[in-house]
């Protein structure tokens, strides 16, 4: 989504359409620069306060005002092979079994979302979204069997520039559209869950509520799980419930059809949640999404913040 903040975006981890291939946004940040509590600027890097260098790799914003990122750069396009295709929601059980499969074997430089929602028509629909980051041709080969695979209702997979691929989902959240997210990890996607999901999505109060699921893996599973705060590196996918709405009267209908959907999927679903897919979810959750990382992110905000200033997140209290 091109209108997501890049700062908040990399402190909470930072998925994207180039994690396979070139690893999370905190996996490229090098160096960074913030005023602390006390009103100290510091410059944080491996080699400067490296102990806040790492828990601002999925710490989130708990340990100050971050003024200055500095990034690994990657070679991207300029023209990618990127876009939807779309299966119609009968076929949709099938399709994600081959779903399973094909992102289970594609190589980094692919990655394919998943997204059970409704088409421009109005009907439910299986759609996906394949960004490939290298050759054209290299990514028609790696798409070839998704392309083939069933009878497609919708293809508008082409050469794009980046910065129009990462706009295709703005449409689906204008401003003002009222919204309610829940997400969890996986481990796998189970025939249980596919079913689960699909069913779901068949009782949704509105047409504009989705279920989404990000393929990880690739670069982002071979970087350790306390190399930096972001623990959640052996994850298959991201889980993601996003109920949309515009009517506030159906506000209840919608976020009881989300917390019910997350509930099911919690017993297979995997430890964990991406900490910036998190609302309101209480301590617990929020202990979860740090992990087994957070007796370590405590200790260190209690070393920078000790009287807890930055506190409107999802918190990590001094010890």
């Amino acid at each position: 989504m091109s209108t997501t903040g890049v700062a908040g975006f990399t402190l909470g981890g930072g998925l994207g359409h180039l994690m396979r291939g070139c690893g999370l946004a905190c996996d490229n940040l090098l160096a960074a620069r913030l005023v602390t509590a006390d009103g100290r600027d510091l410059t944080v890097s491996d080699a400067d306060n490296s102990d806040l260098f790492w828990a601002l790799r999925g710490g989130g914003g708990n340990f100050g005002v971050v003024t200055t990122l500095e990034f690994q750069l990657h070679p991207v396009g300029p023209i990618l092979l990127g876009g939807g295709i779309s299966q119609p929601l009968s076929a949709a059980r099938q399709t994600l079994r081959f779903y399973r499969e094909f992102t289970g074997g594609a190589p980094d430089a692919l990655i394919v979302y998943a997204n059970l929602g409704t088409g421009p028509d109005g009907t439910p629909r299986l759609g996906m979204r394949a960004v490939f980051n290298g050759s054209i041709e290299a990514g028609k080969e790696a798409l070839r069997e998704l392309r083939a695979f069933g009878s497609p209702i919708a293809d508008d997979i082409r050469p794009r520039s980046y910065l129009e691929i990462q706009r295709l989902v703005d449409p689906n959240f204008p401003p003002g559209r009222l919204n309610y997210w829940k997400a969890h990890f996986l481990d796998d996607l189970s025939d249980e869950l596919v079913d689960l999901t699909i069913e779901a999505l068949k009782r949704a109060p509105s047409r504009l509520s989705a279920i989404a699921l990000e393929p990880m893996g690739g670069s982002v599973a071979r970087v350790g799980a306390n190399a930096t705060a972001f623990s959640h590196r052996s994850a298959a996918y991201s889980f993601l419930i996003l109920a949309g709405w515009e009517d506030a009267h159906q506000t209840e209908a919608n976020v009881a059809w989300a917390r019910d959907l997350w509930e099911r999927v919690r017993p297979l679903a995997a430890p964990g949640v991406y900490v910036n897919y998190l609302g309101g979810e209480g301590e617990q959750r929020v202990r979860e999404a740090y992990g087994p990382n957070l007796d370590r992110l405590v200790e260190i905000k209690r070393r920078y913040d000790p009287e807890n200033f930055f506190r409107m997140n999802q918190n990590i209290r001094p010890a």
